[in-house]
């Protein structure tokens, strides 16, 4: 249920529509993502998700067009007038700029290279 952005299910077996908070809890998966992948604020993923952010309206209203939400990276990625007006947008342009690139896959060798190169920093 949760990865086809419908409400999660508690540990109870009872379906979660809202969070603690009275927030919605569907599509829950794509807007942690949002926020998870591209740094986008909690709120933000929320409001893009649900339709209801400002800059959706503002984009549609500068421009005559916009998406209803935007609920995926590649979504988000479609609509560079939206990205403009999004909060920490030059540092969002750039995460989405490199985003294709870091979802190709690594030669294992290369990863424990990368991998040992970190813990060799990190100790």
């Amino acid at each position: 249920a949760f990865r086809n952005g419908d409400a999660p299910i508690s540990s109870k077996g009872v379906r979660r529509f809202e969070n603690e908070a009275r927030r919605s809890m569907r599509h829950a998966p794509e807007k942690r993502a949002l926020n998870r992948v591209v740094g986008i604020s909690h709120m933000c993923a929320i409001d893009l998700a649900g339709g209801t952010h400002r800059s959706l309206d503002k984009l549609r209203r500068e421009t005559g067009a916009a998406p209803r939400h935007v609920r995926t990276v590649e979504e988000l990625r479609r609509w560079p007038g939206l990205v403009q007006r999004l909060p920490r947008s030059t540092a969002l342009a750039h995460s989405l700029s490199v985003h294709d690139e870091l979802q190709e896959p690594v030669p294992l060798a290369e990863a424990l290279e990368m991998r040992s190169a970190v813990e060799a920093g990190a100790g």
